[in-house]
């Protein structure tokens, strides 16, 4: 481990001075020192009551000309990003070559090596924050915010926002700052790349009227499932993620919760989050509507069962827009049969839908890093309403700022279909200290109580409840 990575950031006044000048496009000029004015010798004092006049002065002696100082060195930052930086989808370019390269443009004096983490993210900076080795900008979960605040793995950006125009804070959309704000301190640690939002994707050639309630997705369910090949809705009940993206928002429409908020400590055991996995469990074995493999099925399986026609209801995130304009959806969006609706309520009450899961991956930089400055700089960037713009067409999401939606890039219906979900529901993920040990603990029972048809919900819960407090909260 090279030392140099524990040294504290370089303040940002040396850090811009770092001997850039814009002289072309992006070209990194070479400063060139004038000449030093010669120093003229004073003329001498003429001496007193003499007639004849003092000597001339001598001339100066010209200094030799300044040779210019070589050109510095571009910084070197480290950026992490799940997954291969050489991925060569489209959404992964867009971040990995074409920004990457126009910021580099536009900050000669920054280089920026890009290196990708296959594990989650999130877990490995946790251990090389303690280790020191930390990257200079790194992705990280939205999701998982307080769990870096309770382990002090990312850095304040307040100090750098201050020195911002007012209006650089005030044109962000409130779940933005929700998500990234740290509830310990108040401070916010990160910059969301764009707004993720959940809902209900249906088959509107096979429901002409979206679901308004959790009896309408049974009905309609019924009449689009056949038991073998054809089902009416497919969930991903794999854990953990089943519990942000599927479980969540059938627990958050009846106002109920998973943590205490406060804490982190295990609330899971009660009757909302009892209604939503019993909901779950008899769409598979008492209506028969879902398959039994969608109860561990992966994020990836029950979406392309939706895609590929096979399904006629799937909850899924606005990040979903890619996938089925593009490839395995292509054919029946070009036909006009793919619809986004808000997610159905418990009892069809207009005022509840859409509790959905609000967030999305965020930038943040991490405690100890190196460049400091040069993370603030690339976290900038990829905010401004330009590049939200670029950004949240192509990756499904919504701009961070809410002056970018006005871009006529939005105005087609389904984006303000997404845009109703963020703003009529969106919400952070429930708090806690060890996320996703909890998720990983509530995820588990969740799934054991949903394989079985007389399964004892309420023990299952309420035993993962005790045992995770008690791990954690002695």
């Amino acid at each position: 481990m090279s030392p140099d990575r524990n040294r504290a950031s370089v303040t940002r006044r040396k850090f811009l001075g770092m001997g850039v000048l814009g002289l072309g496009a992006g070209v990194l000029a070479v400063a060139c020192a004038a000449p030093p004015t010669p120093t003229p010798v004073p003329p001498p004092k003429p001496a007193p009551a003499a007639p004849t006049p003092a000597p001339k002065a001598a001339a100066p002696t010209a200094a030799p000309a300044a040779k210019p100082p070589a050109a510095k060195e571009p910084v070197k930052a480290r950026m992490w990003v799940q997954g291969d930086p050489k991925d060569p989808g489209p959404v992964a370019q867009l971040r990995n070559v074409t920004f990457v390269n126009e910021f580099q443009q536009k900050f000669p004096n920054i280089k920026f090596e890009l290196e990708g983490v296959s594990e989650r993210i999130d877990l490995k900076l946790f251990v090389t924050a303690k280790a020191g080795d930390v990257p200079d900008i790194t992705m990280y979960s939205g999701q998982m915010q307080q769990n870096h605040a309770f382990a002090g793995t990312l850095t304040a950006l307040d100090d750098y926002t201050k020195a911002e125009p007012k209006q650089f804070i005030e044109d962000l959309f409130w779940i933005e700052t929700e998500t990234t704000k740290s509830t310990l301190d108040g401070k916010k640690y990160g910059f969301l790349y764009s707004v993720h939002a959940r809902g209900m994707w249906r088959r509107k050639d096979l429901i002409p009227d979206a679901p308004k309630s959790w009896d309408d997705i049974i009905k309609h369910g019924k009449a689009n499932a056949n038991g073998t090949d054809k089902w009416g809705f497919v969930f991903f009940g794999q854990k953990p993620w089943s519990i942000e993206v599927e479980y969540g928002p059938f627990v958050w429409s009846q106002d109920g919760k998973l943590s205490d908020g406060k804490e982190g400590r295990a609330v899971w055991a009660n009757d909302e989050v009892y209604n939503a996995v019993k909901l779950h469990r008899d769409f598979v074995h008492e209506h028969k509507i879902s398959p039994i493999s969608t109860i561990t099925a992966g994020f990836g399986d029950a979406w392309k069962l939706f895609l590929t026609g096979q399904v006629a209801m799937c909850v899924q995130g606005t990040y979903g827009l890619n996938q089925a304009k593009n490839t395995d959806g292509k054919a029946l969006w070009d036909a006009g049969k793919l619809e986004f609706d808000l997610i159905p309520t418990k009892d069809g009450n207009p005022e509840k839908s859409s509790r959905n899961f609000g967030n999305g991956w965020a930038w943040g930089i991490p405690k100890g890093a190196k460049y400091a400055d040069a993370g603030w700089e690339w976290i900038k960037f990829f905010s401004t309403r330009e590049t939200q713009v670029r950004w949240s067409l192509l990756e499904g999401g919504l701009p961070i700022r809410p002056s970018a939606w006005d871009d006529k890039a939005f105005e087609l219906p389904i984006y303000k279909k997404f845009r109703q979900a963020v703003e009529k529901g969106a919400r952070p993920m429930d708090l806690w200290r060890t996320y996703i040990e909890a998720i990983e603990t509530v995820g588990a029972a969740v799934e054991e109580a949903t394989l079985k048809p007389d399964t004892d919900i309420k023990k299952i819960l309420k035993d993962s409840q005790d045992a995770f407090n008690g791990k954690y909260f002695k």
